[in-house]
């Protein structure tokens, strides 16, 4: 369904929304956008925002709460979660629909259909309830709201659907909020930021959270590739930082173990290659700058450079930068030019399809445990 808003109707009459699709954030970041906008116009307070979690209410609990006048603000507002969970097959009893032979009992599907159809009648009622506003939130993909009859029912006055973004619209969508938050992304280090997260908004948002707080630290208003290979992991990069250290320290008994260990607890072999990678990458860097031993700052030149120059120049935690330090210590230089070369060369038979990742990453492992 197209967005279909509607925003002036919201000062005359009741509006009932519906927000839904498979990307939960940004769903609710879309929620917030319109409970903002409703405690800004109504209800300063926060205190006529109702919110109803499915299956976990009774029909006739929303029925009176709906119906009932405002205590504290013009109108209220009730969000209702994952509705299409509510069994609306049984049957409810209306405490408003009361004749001469008693309460007449209708389907709860029945009631709030009524409910929401009055909502969209112009001006108030006795009770002030025809004011009031509903959104609905659905965390169901297309194809699965397709098979909810009750939102075909009802008089929606927006409808809007988030699925995961893919390709450029993923991209420009994160580029975006990167950009909210006063940075610039560099494209490849948009690329390798989306690698590592996906496009789960839920870990993206985490990420970039992190991210944006750590260029900041440097009091820089753009994104590189080395900033995202610092500080955005891959939730099973954690898992890599002990074969890595085994590597660093040329510890041979347990390299080839741990090897086998991340394989088989379910790390993608291209998420241990990649972290390999990266990590020699950085330590090569490093050497290379310890053995020119041209410090940047005088400061640095007073006892040695150390893993504070390191952290410095290559933007890098200061953790990482003594982790890195450290591994330098244990390679010549040649040994890591070789070591960049061989995974420069595993890298392009992986992209080119002469070589599988997994096979690949056997080969790396073999050869960095005998160097």
């Amino acid at each position: 369904m197209a967005p279909n808003n509607r925003e002036n109707s919201v000062n005359k009459r009741g509006v009932v929304r519906l927000l839904y699709g498979e990307d939960g954030f940004r769903v609710r970041e879309r929620l917030k956008f319109y409970t903002d906008a409703f405690s800004r116009q109504h209800d300063p307070q926060d205190l006529s925002v109702a919110r109803f979690y499915a299956p976990d209410f009774e029909i006739n609990d929303l029925h009176r709460a709906i119906n009932s006048p405002p205590l504290f603000a013009p109108k209220r507002l009730f969000i209702i979660y994952n509705f299409s969970k509510l069994k609306l097959d049984k049957s409810a009893t209306s405490p408003t629909a009361v004749g001469v032979r008693g309460p007449r009992t209708r389907s709860g599907e029945e009631i709030i259909l009524n409910d929401v159809k009055n909502l969209s009648v112009q001006g108030g009622s006795a009770s002030g309830g025809k004011n009031n506003s509903i959104i609905f939130l659905e965390e169901i993909g297309e194809k699965d709201f397709k098979g909810v009859g009750f939102y075909k029912k009802i008089k929606l006055d927006s409808s809007e659907y988030f699925p995961y973004l893919k390709g450029r619209e993923l991209l420009r969508e994160v580029e975006r909020k990167f950009e909210k938050n006063g940075i610039r992304i560099e494209p490849q280090a948009l690329d390798r930021f989306l690698f590592l997260t996906g496009s789960d908004f839920w870990k993206i948002n985490s990420e970039m959270e992190k991210l944006v707080n750590y260029v900041h630290s440097f009091k820089r208003r753009s994104v590189i590739l080395r900033d995202v290979e610092t500080a955005v992991l891959p939730e099973t990069a954690d898992n890599c930082f002990a074969l890595i250290d085994y590597l660093s320290r040329k510890d041979k008994k347990n390299i080839l173990r741990e090897a086998e260990y991340l394989k088989k607890s379910g790390v993608s072999p291209e998420t241990i290659f990649y972290q390999i990678g990266s990590h020699f990458r950085q330590i090569l860097e490093a050497k290379t700058f310890l053995e020119n031993k041209k410090p940047v700052r005088r400061s640095f030149s007073e006892g040695g450079i150390g893993f504070k120059a390191i952290a410095e120049v290559f933007h890098l935690h200061p953790y990482r930068a003594q982790k890195i330090h450290q591994a330098a210590a244990n390679f010549t230089i040649d040994e890591l030019r070789r070591i960049h070369n061989l995974i420069l060369d595993l890298d392009v038979k992986i992209k080119t399809g002469k070589l599988k990742s997994d096979l690949a990453l056997d080969l790396l492992v073999t050869n960095l445990s005998i160097i």
